[in-house]
This record gives C-alpha cells, sequence and structure tokens, in this order.
C-alpha cells in the first residue's frame, strides 16, 4: 500500500510538471470521524498441522475498537489541466494512539470558480477525491507463547521470535468536497475545504515483518484461552471514516 502511495504520488507530481497551467502544493491539519470494531484477541497457531506441538502467538486486538475524530496532517499538490479546473493527489496521516495510525491517499478533482465571491480574494470550488486507507496497529515484536513450540509455521510463512508484527485493515474511500481559498498574494494562500466522506474496510490481516500475510479468513486464528483441542474463532473487523471531513490548509504557488 505504502509503495503505491508513493508511485501514484510520483506520478502525479510528474504529470503535473509537464501539464499544469499552475501548480500547487499545500499542506496542513484536518480532522476527520473514524470507528473502528469487530476486532478480538486471539491467538495464531499451527495446531492444524503440528497438533499439540504447536507453536502459538496471542494478538491483543480488542482495543482497537474505538471511535471518535481523529487528527491528521496532510500534505498535497494540484495543478491547473485546463483554466480553472484542477487535479489532484493527497496523503493525510493520523495516529489514534502511539502505536495505531491511519494513512490515506486520495486523488481527485476541483473546479474553482473563475471569480472571487463574497469577499475579495476569496475563491470558492467544488470537487470530489476518490482514495484508499489503511488502518494499522503495531504489535511489537512477535513472543511466541510458553509452553508452546517456536517458530509458529503457517502455510503463509513462518513467523520467529522478534519478528515484527502488525494488523492492517485496508478500505476505500470518496469525499465530495467544497473548497474556500483566500489569496494573501500571488504565490501564497491559505483556505479550508470541507467535506463528507464515505470509506469502508474490505480486507483485514495480520502481517509479519511486512511480508508475511496471514488474513482473517485464514483457519489459523484461535479463540485465546481456549483448552485442547483449541477452538477456531473468525474476525470480521470494520473500520469506517464515514463523516464529515475538513482540511485547514497553505499553500504555495508557482
Amino acid at each position: 500500500m505504502k509503495k503505491l502511495i508513493a508511485s501514484l504520488l510520483i506520478l502525479v507530481i510528474g504529470i503535473g510538471a509537464v501539464a499544469a497551467f499552475q501548480m500547487e502544493a499545500y499542506g496542513g491539519v484536518g480532522a476527520e470521524f473514524y470507528y473502528a470494531e469487530g476486532f478480538q484477541n486471539t491467538r495464531i497457531s499451527d495446531y492444524r498441522i503440528y497438533g499439540t506441538s504447536e507453536g502459538s502467538l496471542l494478538l491483543n486486538l480488542a482495543d482497537m475498537n474505538k471511535s471518535g475524530v481523529l487528527i491528521t496532517v496532510q500534505g498535497g499538490v494540484r495543478y491547473e489541466t485546463i483554466p480553472n479546473l484542477y487535479a489532484l493527489g493527497e496523503v493525510c496521516l493520523g495516529f489514534i494512539s502511539m502505536d495505531t495510525y491511519a494513512l490515506q491517499f486520495e486523488m481527485g478533482g476541483l473546479f474553482m470558480f473563475p471569480m472571487s465571491l463574497f469577499v475579495p480574494n476569496l475563491h470558492v470550488g467544488v470537487g470530489a477525491k476518490v482514495g484508499a486507507f489503511d488502518f494499522t496497529k503495531a504489535l511489537g515484536r512477535a513472543e511466541i507463547l510458553p509452553g508452546t513450540t517456536p517458530p509458529v509455521i503457517l502455510e503463509a510463512g513462518t513467523i520467529s521470535n522478534g519478528d515484527s508484527i502488525e494488523f492492517s485493515t485496508l478500505g476505500l474511500s470518496i469525499t465530495p468536497f467544497v473548497d474556500f481559498t483566500f489569496d494573501l498574494g500571488s504565490f501564497l494562500a491559505i483556505g479550508v475545504d470541507i467535506g463528507f466522506q464515505w470509506a469502508i474496510s474490505f480486507k483485514s490481516a495480520l502481517y509479519a515483518n511486512k511480508s508475511i500475510e496471514v488474513s482473517t479468513d485464514s483457519q489459523d486464528f484461535y479463540m485465546p484461552n481456549s483448552s485442547y483441542p483449541p477452538t477456531r474463532m473468525s474476525m470480521s473487523p470494520v473500520v469506517s471514516l464515514t463523516g464529515f471531513k475538513a482540511n485547514a490548509h497553505v499553500t504555495y504557488r508557482w
């Protein structure tokens, strides 16, 4: 996901450098709603293959079930493809806690009305963005449970003591918005954009060393405190960023 974001942002910048009437870069802060539910504490194990000689790892995920307002920092570029019509690419990052964050990439378009409205130097535009987000909790280093046999050997790969572990949920978003920009000069402006975002997750998985992926529909998740034979469990976590969304930004033009 992060490689995709970097590639798309480079593409937006590259196209803009060649084709733009006017290029703009902006950064700022924002706020959006979020909720996450359906996360459960679980245990991942190779019991299905090795029986009582299993290797097992406890995952504390229940504290990902949260809701509230996510404060984000954002950065982006937009360029004028034809007069008053802009293409844009944007990245925003928000931390729910020190180990849980949401990373979002969006692309879209913006039409700025050609005349100042209401107040001199104030410009109003309407636009829409589509994007993808990654809701991630870093779980630290793997510690194979005492009394089990390391490593945890799964069809997806092998998880050993000390491997970095994270749980990630991916989703898609669409956001229509209104933009208000106030010119401070030829090269500098400040502004806000306000919109309503629809964003819902579609995939969740455990990652070890960012390369081994174990989807939540895997048969290797078990109840955390079950006795032998362990009881399989399934998770269907949902992350949503649906709701009103606002950003304040400073823009530099060239």
